[in-house]
């Protein structure tokens, strides 16, 4: 028997595959669960600036709403504080403005 790590990476490791790259079409408790790990683990790596190095706005109002769901409020809160970094409370909707933002900004 797997222990818990393990087994929620193998879980984890489904989801993704099947998801390639969506989360529609996903129940939500599959697409929480891979919304709210993906953020834990992305900033946990390298911070915000990493998160939004790759993600979109989309991305981080999902994950804030999966970290809701799950009751931790905390998280749900910081991602959403987040977005205030970039001028008009959000990151670009165009890819290569929300990136030239974010390498001038790392500080």
């Amino acid at each position: 028997m797997p222990d818990g790590k393990m087994l929620v990476g193998k879980v984890l490791e489904i989801i993704d595959a099947r998801a390639g790259g969506s989360l529609e079409g996903w129940c939500e408790a599959e697409a929480d669960l891979l919304a709210a790990v993906t953020a834990h683990g992305i900033i946990g790596n390298g911070g915000l600036c990493y998160w939004y190095a790759g993600k979109r706005d989309e991305d981080t109002l999902r994950a804030a709403a999966a970290f809701e769901r799950m009751q931790l409020v905390d998280a749900a809160e910081a991602m959403r504080r987040s977005r205030e970094a970039f001028p008009m409370g959000a990151p670009s909707q165009r890819w290569e403005e929300s990136q030239r933002f974010v390498s001038a900004n790392r500080a």
